[in-house]
């Protein structure tokens, strides 16, 4: 369609709905409709014209934010510069006194070692890690991580990759933009350990970078003023604060460093890859004697925000103000350890109803099996089955052989039945039971003129009754949309209910009146119909609460019976 029909077609929708608006509201115009049908259709009338202008608001509103500026980008001053780069580099080397760097490949000496070599080398292999473990505990609309990292350094001398004495410094890979509350290291005889500032820790990264730069694109010789040049770049991209997009990293990749070939024996192809994964993610370093230590424990909390937005379903309960019950925590540390584990447990009134891995690839999220990942021998992964509690796992063994993916575990919460549910399905059965009741009382009462105060009262009792348990129990902001939903739509039932039972006594008597037969053996007795729709629709909420409400008791049943079945673990 034409821009210009386009828009008056919009003009002309906005002018006829707010006419009808303004039909239903002037009495002069209603007085057109036949008083018996005349309330019925103004607010009916009303209610749909309300309606259609308030979704073409909301268009109007989306589009005008999406117009809106966009988030200031903080890139300028989110990294090092490159004054600040070439002084923490020269103070790590004055701390450290680095000899030659060499590949991670290459046979080493004692007396060519260095603490900056090691800690390169441990970049490129990370073999010092054997095991991590993340405790995710769910508190609202945060996520906080108790991790635990243990480093091995006898391992590293056994492998003939550690000096026989002075002090090395051993990285700790984290995720970026995380907000770090604790950080603590400690060796087997629980001694702290010294953890080194931030400015330090880029230098001890620009070293490592200027190694694999150099032995990529100029083994046999010094850097040149335009590699120079380059290599500062490159360190001052990777020291960002914040996460790089995949696709954003490439880009500048490339215009850093360009898409030639290296000149030296290493790939290239292995510094791309090391600076894509600092694109979003960091480093923290610990420094340790050799002599004192051959364990060391690195323990450390941080605390993220969950995507409320992921899906239309999270979206509704964002609007509505209900917690979420979809958690997404990336497990990107599982590459980085032979053993791993995950834990995450919930709030105490839910249960884990659904645990999966997802791989992000851009926009677009996608389920994954364990199965698939475990693709060589020695390669295990394990998700903890649902067994009706707060309370769910993933066990990884061998994953730090295999190529880095864009991996999260996701956990969906259940409450527990019968929760707040059962208290809407209480709520909804009265409302039907006083809805009925007043449809086929309702055309004596009138006629006799018997309405009474008492009786708006009692109409409006269910939805005081629904409006109180939204309001003062916390459960129901726990709960799930249904819950939520359900006790809306009695809420509204009663208090439309309660006003058209004072409209009816004082205004509208004539209302119009149905006689039901079932079979043609049972006859009711008439019954307003207006209230008929009423009752209708609240038993409709009544049985589908019902039948909802078994079902999760099913569901809930079955979870707890996994218990008694070991053998329908998920491997």
């Amino acid at each position: 369609m034409p821009f210009q029909k386009r828009t008056f077609f919009r003009v002309g929708v906005v002018l006829i709905l707010t006419a009808a608006f303004l039909a239903a509201c002037l009495d002069n115009v209603a007085a057109l409709v036949p008083e018996s049908w005349r309330w019925p259709a103004r607010f009916l009338l009303g209610m749909a014209a309300t309606a259609g202008l308030a979704r073409i608001m909301r268009r109007r509103i989306r589009r005008f934010a999406s117009r809106l500026p966009q988030e200031l980008s903080t890139r300028a001053g989110c990294g090092p510069s490159k004054r600040e780069i070439y002084e923490s580099a020269d103070r790590v080397r004055e701390r450290y006194a680095p000899g030659p760097l060499t590949g991670p490949d290459t046979a080493r000496s004692d007396e060519q070692f260095s603490a900056i070599d090691l800690f390169a080398h441990l970049l490129v292999d990370g073999m010092h890690v054997t095991r991590v473990g993340e405790d995710v505990r769910v508190t609202g609309d945060m996520l906080v991580n108790d991790v635990t990292i243990e480093v091995s350094l006898e391992a590293l001398q056994r492998l003939r990759q550690l000096p026989d004495e002075g002090k090395v410094v051993i990285p700790i890979l984290r995720r970026k933009e995380l907000m770090l509350e604790s950080f603590e290291a400690r060796d087997g005889a629980d001694n702290r350990l010294a953890h080194l500032p931030q400015h330090l820790t880029d230098g001890l990264l620009a070293w490592a970078i200027k190694g694999l730069f150099q032995l990529a694109y100029a083994p046999d010789h010094e850097l040149t003023t335009t590699q120079n040049s380059k290599l500062y770049r490159l360190i001052g991209l990777i020291c960002r604060t914040d996460i790089i997009d995949p696709a954003e990293f490439e880009v500048a990749y490339t215009a850093i460093v360009g898409n030639t070939g290296g000149t030296g024996a290493d790939d290239p192809q292995l510094l791309r890859s090391i600076c894509g994964y600092f694109a979003g993610n960091t480093v923290s370093a610990v420094e340790v004697d050799v002599a004192e230590a051959e364990q060391i424990y690195v323990r450390f909390q941080d605390i993220t925000t969950n995507n409320r937005l992921a899906s239309s379903h999270d979206r509704h309960r964002t609007r509505l103000g209900i917690r979420p019950y979809r958690y997404r925590i990336p497990i990107n540390l599982a590459y980085y350890a032979h053993i791993y584990d995950l834990s995450v447990t919930g709030h105490e009134s839910h249960f884990v109803f659904k645990h999966y891995l997802v791989e992000s690839a851009g926009q677009t999220v996608n389920e994954v099996l364990p199965s698939h990942l475990a693709t060589e021998p020695g390669m295990g992964l394990r998700l903890d089955r649902n067994q009706g509690i707060p309370h769910t796992g993933l066990h990884i063994r061998g994953l730090n052989r295999a190529v880095a993916r864009n991996l999260e575990c996701v956990a969906e919460f259940e409450e527990i039945p019968p929760g707040a549910l059962r208290r809407t399905l209480v709520i909804s059965a009265v409302c039907s039971f006083v809805m009925l009741a007043f449809a086929f009382a309702m055309p004596n009462a009138v006629s006799d003129s018997k309405g009474t105060d008492l009786a708006a009262l009692l109409l409006a009792v269910p939805g005081f009754a629904a409006t109180l348990v939204g309001i003062s129990t916390d459960r129901v902001q726990q709960s799930s949309l249904t819950t939520f939903i359900g006790l809306v739509v009695s809420a509204s039932i009663s208090f439309a209910a309660s006003l058209l039972y004072v409209l009816q006594t004082l205004l509208w008597r004539e209302s119009p009146q149905l006689r039901l037969s079932i079979l043609g053996v049972v006859k009711l007795p008439s019954g307003d119909v207006v209230w008929m729709v009423f009752a209708a629709l609240s038993i409709c909420t009544t049985v589908y609460l019902t039948v909802e409400g078994t079902y999760r008791m099913h569901r809930y049943l079955a979870a707890l019976r996994r218990r008694l079945t070991p053998s329908n673990a998920q491997a």
